[in-house]
């Protein structure tokens, strides 16, 4: 009877799996037909450099932990896992320790990226859009956080430009370290990459578009995670 439960739960849990895979393929094809590859740019849209989008990638401290799990409203230091689905995972965090608490500087802001700047080939350059605050989260120094600049454009829009296959892949041409296992991105370096401008009517509807797509997507993770 275990051995019949256990199977059930293991097909819901590759089947939940399936489904989230499904939401990001949707996601890349809006994008796609929306806009096209934004390397290769091939509906010819104006290019501008992540400097005129970004004002400045800010970053957190490290600090110290401890062994307790982390619950909702406890102080925690964000870990790099919390950009690795592509939805930010507010509860991938560490407990931070009492007398740590005056070094915590920088928290999760609404309308913000946060980036990995240093991780494996696979996992640098990673980034999460922010939805909300998250005023008892905090980040450390290896994850970075967009300060918004002048220009007119919608986060939730460039968070996926960012997060494109062939973006990342130009993110690991610029990452340094003889190792596969840790790459670093310098800010110069990232600043200086070149992305698409479409027109921001055009950003604003897909953003709407995949606000709803991601709302099924974390009920799926959600429902993966109680699995």
């Amino acid at each position: 009877k275990i051995a019949a439960i256990l199977d059930a739960a293991d097909a819901y849990r590759q089947k939940t799996k399936a489904l989230i895979e499904k939401y990001d393929e949707l996601t890349q094809s809006l994008f796609l037909d929306m806009f096209g590859d934004p390397v290769t740019n091939p509906k010819g849209w104006e290019i501008k450099s992540l400097s005129e989008f970004i004002k400045s990638l800010n970053t957190g401290v490290s600090v110290n932990s401890t062994n307790k799990e982390f619950k909702e409203g406890d102080f925690g230091i964000l870990k790099t896992s919390c950009v690795y689905s592509g939805i930010f995972r507010p509860s991938e965090a560490k407990v931070i320790r009492e007398d740590e608490y005056e070094r915590m500087r920088l928290s999760p802001e609404a309308d913000s990226i946060i980036i990995s700047r240093m991780n494996t080939t696979e996992l640098v350059g990673k980034s999460v859009y922010i939805e909300n605050d998250h005023n008892n989260l905090f980040l450390p120094d290896r994850l970075w956080q967009t300060e918004k600049a002048e220009l007119l454009y919608d986060v939730r829009w460039l968070s996926h430009a960012l997060s494109f296959q062939s973006f990342s892949n130009e993110i690991g041409k610029i990452s340094s370290g003889t190792s596969g296992s840790m790459k670093n991105i310098s800010k110069k370096n990232y600043l200086k990459l070149p992305m698409i401008y479409p027109p921001l009517d055009l950003q604003n509807q897909f953003a709407k578009r995949v606000q709803a797509i991601e709302a099924q997507k974390a009920q799926a993770q959600a429902s993966l995670a109680q699995a």
